[in-house]
Order: C-alpha cells, then sequence, then structure tokens
C-alpha cells in the first residue's frame, strides 16, 4: 500500500512540476520578449485592442486572428526571419 501512495505522490509531483516549468518558462520568454522591444509593454492591453477592431479574436485566454490573411502573412515573417 505503501508503495501505491509513493508512486501516486511521485506522479502528482512530476505533473506539478511540469505545469511550474512551462509558467516560468512562459514568463521569461514575454519578459525576455518585452525587454527586446519585440512586444509592447502593455502586452494584454494590445491584444484587447486587436478583438475591439476585430483583428483578433479571444476564446478563453488565447488569442486568435480572425482573419486567414493576416495569420498567414505573419507565419511567413517568422519563417523568414
Amino acid at each position: 500500500m505503501a508503495a501505491i501512495i509513493r508512486n501516486a505522490c511521485g506522479v502528482l509531483m512530476g505533473q506539478v512540476a511540469k505545469l511550474a516549468g512551462r509558467y516560468v518558462g512562459s514568463m521569461y520568454v514575454m519578459r525576455e520578449l518585452r525587454l527586446s522591444g519585440d512586444i509592447p509593454a502593455e502586452y494584454e492591453h494590445f491584444l484587447n485592442s486587436m478583438t475591439e477592431i476585430d483583428l483578433m479574436r479571444k476564446a478563453g485566454k488565447r488569442y486568435m486572428f480572425i482573419h486567414r490573411i493576416l495569420l498567414e502573412y505573419f507565419a511567413e515573417l517568422c519563417t523568414d526571419a
């Protein structure tokens, strides 16, 4: 019984560490992008402004391009760099 509990705790702690690592990693990337000037300092405000003028759509906590042409244009910019 103790082995089952130990294994369950190990799996749970692994999942918590995985989620924490993703969060810390994403926060680091956002910080670096802000410091380099690649994204606006008020990024969430910027994204909300884009939803107000119908360039993007908010789905939960994520933002999506509404227009396929814009999506493809920005995707092409990223692959050329």
